[in-house]
C-alpha cells in the first residue's frame, strides 16, 4: 500500500482562520508565465497550459516547457486541443496552428491571409478541423495529403466568436453576440439561436449548458434555455463548466459560483448557489479527469482544492465545529475531521469525540481516508499522520511523519 501525503509547514492563516480553498501556481512554481490562456488534459493525464511564453506540461509535481527552442513557430500561445491519437494542437497569437506528437513538433500551419490574430479555440469533428481566430471567425483546416489548406467558413469581427461546442450531433458557437448553430456539410449554415447567451459548455452526457446575460444558467432544450439556477453578479459571466458530480461551476471576471444540477429547483431562482471570492481577472474554467477545477486568470493559474476545504457546520453538545474532511468506515459510521478534533457519528447518529484516550491529540484534522483493510488514516496540522483501527478505536502515530501538517492523503 502506498500513501501519498500533501503536506505543508503552515496550514492555517493567522488568527486560526482557514486559508482560501485554492492552490495558486506562478512562475515560482515553474510556469513560464503566470497568465494562462487555455487548459487541456492529454490522454496520458498530463495537464497542458498555454501562455505568452510557451506551452507548459504539468505532471502533478513539475512543469515541462515547450518553446521556439523545441520547434514552435511562436512562444505566444493561445488555444489547445488534444486529438484522439494524443496529438496536441496548439494555436498561437499570430493565427497559426502547430501539431505536437510524442513531444515533437510534427506540423506547422501558417495563418490564412488576414487571419493573423490569436487562435482562441480549436475543435475536431470527425476528420474535420476548425479553429476560431479572434476578430476573424471560424477557419476550417483541411489535410490535403502533401499540405494543409485553410478556408474561412463563418463569422467576422462583429460576430465576436469565442468558442465552438460539440454536442452529440450538432455544433454550437459561443460568441459575444450570442449562441449560434453551425451546420457543416457540402454547404455551411450559420444561424443565430439566442442573442442573450454569453457562455456555453457541453457536459459529459452531451447536454449543452448555457449562461445568458441576465445570469440564468440552464440546459439548451428545444431551441431555448431551460433554466436551472440564477447567478446574482455585477460582472458578465465568462465561463461555465460541469464536473463529474453534476456540480455546475460559473465564473464572472472576479467571482466563482457553483450549484448542484441534481438539486435544481422547479423555480430556478430558488436553487441554492454557493459563492466563492478571492480570485480576480478570471478568463476560463476547466475540470480535469480527477475532477479538479482549474481556473485561469490574468495573474495566475489556480486549482480549486475541492471538498476537503469546504466548510461544513456540525454541532456537538457544546461546540459548533468547522469540518474540513469526511470519511466513512466499513461499519457505515461517518468520521469528521474538524478545526479542533476528530469526531465519529455512530449508526444511531450519536456523535462522539475521538481524543487522547484513543491516541488522537486535540488539533486540526485535515485529512481522512479508509484503506482497503478498513484502517482509518488521520492527517493533522502540525501533528503528522495517525493510523486508527475503527474496530478497537485505538490509534498510533506514524513516527516517520513527525509533526508535519498533512493536508491530504491518497491511497
Amino acid at each position: 500500500m502506498c500513501l501519498l501525503l500533501l503536506c505543508a509547514s503552515t496550514a492555517l492563516a493567522t488568527g486560526g482562520s482557514a486559508e482560501l480553498p485554492y492552490r495558486f501556481y506562478t512562475v515560482v512554481d515553474g510556469l513560464t508565465q503566470s497568465r494562462v490562456i487555455d487548459i487541456e488534459q492529454d490522454k496520458a493525464g498530463y495537464l497542458l497550459f498555454t501562455t505568452a511564453r510557451g506551452l507548459n506540461r504539468f505532471d502533478g509535481d513539475d512543469f515541462e516547457h515547450y518553446t521556439i527552442a523545441d520547434g514552435l513557430p511562436h512562444n505566444s500561445l493561445s488555444a489547445l486541443h488534444v486529438g484522439p491519437a494524443n496529438s496536441v494542437w496548439v494555436g498561437d497569437a499570430k493565427g497559426g496552428l502547430t501539431a505536437i506528437h510524442g513531444a515533437q513538433v510534427v506540423h506547422t500551419i501558417t495563418p490564412l491571409e488576414g487571419a493573423d490574430s490569436p487562435v482562441i479555440d480549436i475543435e475536431v469533428v470527425g476528420n474535420r478541423r476548425f479553429i476560431v481566430v479572434e476578430d476573424f471567425g471560424i477557419v476550417e483546416i483541411s489535410d490535403g495529403g502533401s499540405a494543409f489548406t485553410s478556408e474561412h467558413i463563418a463569422g467576422d469581427a462583429d460576430t465576436g466568436i469565442r468558442d465552438i461546442d460539440v454536442t452529440k450531433d450538432e455544433l454550437w458557437v459561443e460568441a459575444t453576440s450570442g449562441l449560434y448553430r453551425l451546420v457543416v456539410g457540402d454547404t455551411v449554415s450559420f444561424e443565430l439561436a439566442d442573442a442573450s447567451v454569453r457562455a456555453a459548455h457541453v457536459d459529459a452526457g452531451g447536454s449543452l449548458w448555457v449562461a445568458d446575460k441576465d445570469g440564468r444558467i440552464g440546459v439548451w432544450e428545444n431551441g431555448a434555455i431551460s433554466p436551472k439556477a440564477h447567478i446574482e453578479a455585477d460582472a458578465e459571466i465568462v465561463s461555465v463548466v460541469t464536473d463529474m458530480r453534476g456540480i455546475v461551476w460559473v465564473a464572472t471576471l472576479d467571482e466563482l459560483f457553483s450549484f448542484d444540477s441534481k438539486a435544481a429547483q422547479e423555480h430556478f431562482e430558488a436553487t441554492p448557489v454557493r459563492h466563492y471570492s478571492g480570485i480576480d481577472q478570471i478568463t476560463s474554467l476547466f475540470v480535469d479527469r480527477e475532477d479538479s477545477l482549474w481556473i485561469s486568470s490574468a495573474t495566475s493559474l489556480v486549482r480549486f482544492l475541492g471538498d476537503r476545504f469546504r466548510h461544513y457546520r456540525l454541532r456537538t453538545s457544546t461546540d459548533q465545529e468547522t469540518v474540513w474532511t469526511i470519511a466513512e468506515d466499513r461499519q457505515g459510521r461517518m468520521w469528521f475531521g474538524t478545526q479542533s478534533k476528530l469526531l465519529v457519528r455512530e449508526i444511531d447518529e450519536s456523535l462522539a469525540v475521538v481524543g487522547p484516550e484513543s491516541g488522537i491529540p486535540e488539533g486540526v484534522v485535515r485529512a481522512l481516508i479508509a484503506d482497503s483493510e478498513g484502517i482509518m488514516w488521520v492527517g493533522m496540522t502540525a501533528r503528522g499522520l495517525f493510523r486508527m483501527d475503527p474496530a478497537t478505536m485505538q490509534a498510533e502515530h506514524v513516527a516517520a511523519s513527525g509533526n508535519v501538517s498533512v493536508l491530504d492523503i491518497q491511497i
